[in-house]
């Protein structure tokens, strides 16, 4: 009775944490702000969800579509565990242009997150936590 308690909950342990992981998904969140208000320049961040070549060829392509960009900062990048080899890059870029044309950046979920507002490096954490976990 006891062997088999312990199987069925490892086994729900085992499907849950399955489910779980199976949400993570490719993805492309951002979000934008005026700089300075007067001053033509935007701040632009990106949170990519995807397999790292394809996440390079969506930075390329958002890059291509904020030229000329001013500058440019990788704010943190990493793998996310159980997601089937997923990684996460959260970007930012400074650039004068306030619109993408995001039907030809991305194809998958695009979603613009006030999470991914300008905050210091270290606020990014929580959002952090929640991408390496597989909560967003």
């Amino acid at each position: 009775m006891f062997l088999c308690n312990i199987f069925f909950i490892t086994t729900m342990l085992l499907y849950f944490e399955v489910v779980f992981i199976s949400m993570v998904r490719e993805q492309l969140r951002y979000y934008v702000s005026n700089l300075e208000e007067g001053i033509n320049e935007f701040f632009w961040n990106f949170l990519i969800i995807n397999k790292e070549r394809e996440q390079k060829q969506i930075s390329d392509k958002i890059r291509f579509q904020l030229a000329p960009v001013i500058e440019e900062n990788e704010i943190d990048e990493g793998l996310i565990r159980g997601s089937g080899g997923l990684h996460y890059c959260i970007r930012s870029m400074v650039s004068p242009k306030y619109e993408i044309d995001f039907s030809s950046v991305y194809k998958g979920k695009i979603e613009n997150d006030r999470r991914l507002q300008p905050k210091k490096q270290s606020n990014y954490e929580k959002l952090i936590d929640l991408v390496s976990s597989g909560k967003i």
